[in-house]
Order: structure tokens, then sequence, then C-alpha cells
């Protein structure tokens, strides 16, 4: 026991993650350096956490294609008050389960859902891909940030799992995310500060 090491330095927020028995749905969590406790990102933060970084990369990508967050009446309303703050994104409300989330997703360009759980998904209709490549396909007229952009686009269409909550292919989408933010999980629970529930 004297030679234990501990796996993270003192200052380093441990990265823990949670599936479900089969494996559809993902929580991320951590020990609060502050209190002990730990500190859970659920699926709004997870649907947050896709849609700014998505809205970032279309951004610099110079394209405006229609982007919706799907939640439940279950979402936290500050998670949805977060959302409807961000440019450019349609908050809709469904009835719980994702066969209805997934309905109301399909009728965007990307069509971002997470129930609370952390059961879902992002949806990328086949226009948009299509629209992308043709622009990557010209790339003479672009600037480097914006090829650099519609292909993270692309690497995301392709990483997630668009056919069923897969918390496998849901840990790698956070995984890229989080290092291409250079985020730790403490920095993505602070995106914003739930509202209490009661």
């Amino acid at each position: 026991i004297d030679s234990y090491q501990p796996l993270y330095a003192a200052d380093t927020v441990m990265r823990l993650a949670s599936f479900d028995g089969d494996a559809d749905r993902l929580v991320h969590y951590f020990p609060s350096m502050d209190t002990g406790q730990l500190v859970l990102i659920d699926g709004d933060k997870f649907a947050a956490l896709v849609c700014m970084y998505l809205i970032q990369c279309l951004r610099q990508a110079a394209i405006n294609p229609t982007i919706g967050v799907v939640q439940t009446a279950y979402s936290n309303g500050a998670s949805t008050e977060f959302l409807q703050n961000m440019p450019g994104v349609v908050v809709a409300i469904s009835y719980t389960g994702v066969k209805h989330l997934e309905k109301q997703a399909t009728q965007f360009d990307v069509g971002i859902y997470w129930e609370p759980n952390g059961h879902g998904t992002v949806l990328f209709s086949e226009q948009l891909i299509e629209f992308i490549s043709e622009l990557l396909s010209q790339s003479d007229n672009l600037n480097k940030d914006q090829v650099v952009a519609l292909n993270k686009v692309l690497l995301l269409s392709r990483l997630v799992n668009q056919t069923v909550g897969d918390a496998i292919s849901d840990l790698l989408l956070a995984e890229y995310i989080l290092l291409d933010l250079k985020y730790d999980l403490r920095e993505w629970s602070k995106i914003y500060q739930e509202m209490p529930s009661f």
C-alpha cells in the first residue's frame, strides 16, 4: 500500500462514464474536488455540448443548415434556456420515448435529441451531407478553416450511430468533442447551471 500511486494527479478531473445494460444510454460523471460528491453529466448536457460544438463548426464552415434539439418534459429548464439562446437553434419538446424524439429530429438538417437519462443521438439529413460533400469537392473555393470545419461535420456524421442510440459511439463522440474543445468534464459540466428539481 505504501507504493500506491493515484491514477490521476490531484488537479486532474477524473473522466468517468457508465452505460446501461444494453449500451444505449450513457452518462458521464466525476468526483468534485471541492465537495467530494459525484457530479453527473446527463443527456441534457450531452445535447448542449453537441449542439454548441456543431454550431461552432457550421459557423466556421459558413453554412446555415436548420438545427433542432428535441427534448422531453423531463429535461432541465436550464438546458432548454441554454439551447434557446443559441443562434439558429430550434428547441422542440416531444413526448417521452426515442421514437417520438427521433420523429421530430428528422425535421431538421441537424437533429439532436437526448433524453436526460442519456439516451440519444444526432441525425444529419442526407441533403446536408450531400451539400457538404459537394462543397468539399470544390474546395478550391473554400478557405482552410472552412475545409477543416466541413470535414469535422462529416466526421461527426460518420461517428454517431444515426439508426439507434448507441452509448459506445456517443462516448467516442463526447471524447472527440472534448478533445477538440480542450474541455475536461468539469468544464463541460459548467456550460450551464441546472435548475433544482423538486
